[in-house]
């Protein structure tokens, strides 16, 4: 997989049996815009974790301009400012990864990382409509039930979704939002799971209306997930 360097993180280099602190300032005011390097076996924290690449992207001036904003808000928020350092480093894309590099270069592996947001949707829909972090006091045998029966309701929920969504982008190159696509699901997931038969009267009706108010925005410029998942050759 791949993940984010925290600031707080220390990177280190063992050159000659000794240990060296991964000097990423230096590189960082050597490269330009948008530009990449790869650092192959680092170890980083107290512990020296063994990592195979690191990958260290310097932000464009709009991608930094949209992260200072946002740092800033934060700033705000927590009435604390960032340190001069974190900050610096925040100009950056710092990247680990295990992935081999014969088969994700670094702007693939960039982009891989691009869709973790994705999952973290997922789960927020899955919170918002099954309930997750409602739960009555209830003797276990009880509780059992209820979290076997939520699990179905999300197996086959997120089936529906993912076939409806295919079938959409297949034919009319429609791209759906699973967040909006989860909400109109809400009206119709108990119908499908208390009432079987009636699935085939309702999804095309399901269908429609995904296809009218389930559309995922797009921004000029930006790619969307489908698009990601082609070029990686997933979708």
């Amino acid at each position: 997989g791949a993940y984010r360097l925290r600031s707080d993180i220390k990177v280190y280099i063992k050159q000659d049996g000794e240990w060296h602190e991964w000097d990423w300032e230096s590189i960082g005011n050597r490269l330009d815009e948008g530009e990449a390097v790869e650092v192959e076996h680092v170890y980083i924290g107290h512990q020296r974790l063994y990592v195979p690449r690191l990958i260290f992207r310097r932000l464009t001036a709009e991608e930094w301009e949209k992260r200072l904003a946002y740092v800033r808000k934060k700033e705000k928020k927590k009435g604390k400012a960032l340190s001069r350092q974190t900050l610096e480093q925040k100009k950056y894309h710092i990247l680990l990864t295990n992935l081999p590099q014969e088969s994700f270069d670094a702007q693939q592996v960039y982009e891989l990382y691009s869709l973790r947001w994705q999952v973290e949707l997922l789960f927020k829909g899955w919170k918002s409509l099954f309930d997750l972090d409602r739960v009555k006091k209830m003797k276990k045998e009880r509780f059992e039930c209820h979290l076997y029966g939520t699990l179905i309701a999300i197996l086959v929920t997120q089936t529906l979704l993912f076939q409806a969504r295919r079938y959409w982008h297949q034919r009319e190159g429609i791209e759906n939002s699973e967040w909006k696509a989860l909400n109109i699901l809400q009206s119709y997931w108990h119908r499908f799971l208390l009432h079987p038969q009636a699935m085939e009267t309702a999804l095309p009706s399901l269908l429609s209306l995904l296809r009218k108010h389930a559309r995922k925005d797009r921004r000029k410029g930006e790619e969307t997930v489908s698009d990601l998942l082609k070029k990686l050759g997933i979708w």
